[in-house]
């Protein structure tokens, strides 16, 4: 892990790393690519010879519980997680599936099953790690209400945006 190797580096203790972390923001967007380009391309990938979508997401879900337990091992204790968007809207996917009306929902369903899961080992990780705050970014619904109902989605991104600007996120780059 990235943090867990290079970042020691830029402190003078562990003490120091790990106050430092305690503090930081941690934003995570993880699942678009495992699908997107690999479970999604069977002609290239046997992924999903071998899993079956609710499988498949309980794979990433819990390797995605095991990376969170590292990095609250290394003093994080704020999360930002954000959904899989749905990808049956992706104009590449809308090209490969060919639905005949919006998005594919085969691929949709895939991102719902893996957001549903994602969910409950939130829940579970926050009952476990009492001093842990991490929040869930409901990307799925304000994508698909953006395709779906556009009037709908410049309302839900104008409360997006005003939520937004009462938050100042630091990005560091390593």
């Amino acid at each position: 892990m990235t943090v867990q190797n290079n970042f020691p580096k830029h402190f003078r203790n562990k003490t120091d790393m790990t106050d430092y972390l305690s503090k930081s923001l941690f934003v995570i967007a993880s699942g678009t690519s495992d699908y997107r380009y690999n479970f999604m391309q069977p002609n290239l990938y046997n992924t999903s010879k071998r899993y079956n979508p609710d499988q498949y997401a309980s794979l990433l879900v819990n390797r995605f519980g095991k990376q969170l337990k590292e990095l609250y091992k290394l003093g994080a204790r704020r999360f930002l997680v954000f959904e899989l968007v749905p990808l049956g809207c992706y104009p590449a996917v809308l090209k490969a599936y060919k639905p005949t009306t919006g998005c594919a929902e085969k691929a949709n369903h895939l991102a719902f099953t893996f957001n549903r899961k994602l969910d409950h080992k939130v829940r579970t990780l926050r009952s476990t790690y009492k001093d842990v705050d991490i929040i869930i970014a409901k990307t799925y619904s304000l994508i698909l209400g953006l395709v779906e109902r556009p009037l709908y989605g410049k309302q839900l991104l104008l409360i997006f945006e005003m939520k937004l600007s009462l938050v100042t996120i630091h990005v560091y780059v390593t």
